[in-house]
Formats: C-alpha cells, sequence, structure tokens
C-alpha cells in the first residue's frame, strides 16, 4: 500500500495535547498500515514557546495558534488548549475547509456559530473528546444514532462533583475531599466551574445540540451547582439507600427541557453507579431503546484516545465533500 503524508497542527501541549502526541507516535505504524496514510503532526502551537518541550522533539513549536488555524497546507488541526480564544481559531479552520478536531467544550458552547456546526452535524468539525473522556456518545448521536430519535438524555458528566459526592459518603469533611481531588489532579486550584456545574451544562449543551438537532445554549439550562451544604443531603440519602449525584438530564416533548441539578438517586439506579471520576450517560430512544455508557470521563489518556478516534475518523472522510461553504 501507497503512503499518503497528512499533515497536523496540534494547538495545545499540555497534559491532553501531551498524551495524544505520544498516543499517536506510539500507534503510527499501525495507523499507516490500516489507512495508507503518514498522520505527521508538523507544527505545535503553545500559550509559553520559550518553556523547553521535550516531548516535541524536532516539531517546530512557537506561539501562534492562529497561524496554524489559518494554514491552507496543514488540512486537519487537533486543538486542545482549553484557550478562550479556541472557538476563533476552530472556526478559521472550518471557515478554510480544513478539519477541527477539538477537546475544548466550552469553545463549541460560547460560539453560536459552532454550536449551529454541531446542530448541523457539520462533517469537518469533530468533539467526541470535549465530553466523557472515551465514551463514544458523541459519535453514536451524530451517526449511529442518526436515523433515531431521542426521548431523553441523563448522566453524570462531571467527574470532579462525582469524586466529591461519592468520597462525601465516608466523610463529612468537603473541604478535605476537595483537597484530595485537587491533589490526585481530579480538580483544578480553582474548581468553580466543576461545582457550579458550569463545565456538566456546557458538555450537557453538546450532547443535547448534537442530539436534537439544533443549538441548545448553557443560557437556556436550569443549573445547580454543589457547595458544603451538599454534605447534609448525602448523609442524609445514605441513610435512606440513596446516593447524591450531580445529574445532568435533557428531553423533548414539545420542546427541549435541560438541567444540571444534585439528585438523590436509589442505589438500583445506573447513575449511581459512578464512583470517584467515573461518567455514566443514559439514552432513551424510540428505535433503539435504553443505551448506556459508563467508563472514565476524564484523564490525559481517555481523552487522548477520543482525540485520536476523532482523527482516524477524518482521515477516513478526507476527501469527502464538505459542507464548508455554509460556516465560511
Amino acid at each position: 500500500m501507497s503512503t499518503t503524508e497528512l499533515k497536523i497542527g496540534l494547538i495545545g501541549l499540555g497534559t491532553v495535547g501531551t498524551a495524544f502526541l505520544e498516543v499517536l507516535r506510539a500507534r503510527a505504524q499501525s495507523i499507516r498500515e490500516r489507512t495508507g496514510f503518514a498522520l505527521d503532526v508538523v507544527t505545535i502551537a503553545v500559550a509559553r514557546p520559550q518553556i523547553p518541550r521535550p516531548v516535541a522533539v524536532t516539531i517546530p513549536v512557537h506561539g501562534s495558534a492562529a497561524k496554524i488555524a489559518s494554514d491552507p497546507d496543514i488540512p486537519i488541526v487537533v486543538e486542545a488548549s482549553g484557550a478562550k480564544e479556541a472557538d476563533e481559531w476552530i472556526a478559521a479552520v472550518l471557515a478554510r475547509g480544513g478539519v477541527a478536531i477539538t477537546a475544548n467544550k466550552q469553545a463549541l458552547v460560547k460560539s453560536p456559530l459552532l454550536l449551529q456546526c454541531l446542530a448541523d452535524h457539520h462533517p469537518d468539525l469533530h468533539c467526541e473528546a470535549a465530553v466523557a473522556g472515551a465514551l463514544p456518545i458523541v459519535r453514536t448521536l451524530r451517526e449511529s444514532l442518526s436515523g433515531d430519535r431521542v426521548h431523553l438524555l441523563r448522566g453524570i458528566l462531571n467527574g470532579t462533583t462525582n469524586f466529591l459526592l461519592s468520597n462525601l459518603e465516608r466523610t463529612r469533611c468537603f473541604e478535605a475531599v476537595l483537597r484530595e481531588a485537587q491533589a490526585a489532579g481530579y480538580a483544578e486550584a480553582d474548581p468553580t466551574a466543576d461545582l457550579s456545574g458550569a463545565d456538566a451544562a456546557a458538555k450537557l449543551s453538546i450532547l443535547t445540540t448534537l442530539a436534537w438537532r439544533e443549538p441548545v445554549p448553557v443560557s437556556s439550562i436550569k443549573v445547580q451547582g454543589i457547595d458544603p451544604s451538599v454534605v447534609d443531603e448525602v448523609q442524609r440519602a445514605k441513610r435512606e439507600g440513596q446516593r447524591i449525584r450531580l445529574v445532568a438530564k435533557a428531553w423533548r416533548n414539545g420542546h427541549i427541557a435541560a438541567s444540571v441539578k444534585p439528585e438523590a438517586l436509589l442505589d438500583r439506579d445506573p447513575l449511581a453507579a459512578a464512583e470517584g471520576v467515573e461518567n455514566v450517560i443514559q439514552l432513551q430512544t424510540e428505535l433503539a431503546g435504553n443505551l448506556s455508557w459508563h467508563g472514565l470521563g476524564a484523564g490525559g489518556v481517555p481523552t487522548a484516545s477520543a482525540l485520536l478516534a476523532d482523527l482516524l475518523c477524518a482521515v477516513h472522510s478526507i476527501n469527502r465533500p464538505s459542507r464548508r461553504s455554509a460556516y465560511a
């Protein structure tokens, strides 16, 4: 089989970007044999290019993500930075007819253009890594269930709050469990996005937009997070054979309704089974019935797995005509 080089630009080389680069290198030979493409990261943009990046080896590292996004010679751009400007870079890639692969949920939901792209199932925008780590829920909604109707979507979409809630069943000290989560890398130094429910709401916005093919902005989702007052609820639920979990839920009955809030779940509820940073997602559909996914929803390697899956999907369809003109 002849081999064709396919150039990739990488934006971001933190935990996720580094894991992706390492996984891609480890599987380069098998990918080449399966697809006929040599997938080469030829340029990397980071926020602080002056810092040595041994993992980059001979790949040029610089500080201009916008340059990668606008370069017509780079057909695929993987965005793993989490930067506030990422929505502009992703839009620029799509506008020039490139393929954008992103793990940045906030970039997708803050941009009306990108949210519309998700609703349209734009073939050049891939975001499996933006929701639930390696759980293949995005591709399922875009492809496997494209001819079905989703009635209900519910899930545990935030690993940080799930770690807190499951560990508060053994202790009443909210601050101690939060410090434990931060020490383990499960929570940021500023955990506001997780605790407020904003992170779960962004993920729910993406999933509901994909499921019902119309933009569902975060502002339309009712959100209630958790704080130290949840300790009493957790202990009370435990005595009653229940478990408190931060549940993201959306349904359609004439119109789309969505919420993120702590709920008391019976032990037999699949969402109650989520421990630590696990994610669980359930769908109720018209044709396929009840479906569920359960697994690690965060971390460098699971997220890199999702980025790699999106990359291979893009490779298989790289010659397919794009609907890019509608988004230019």
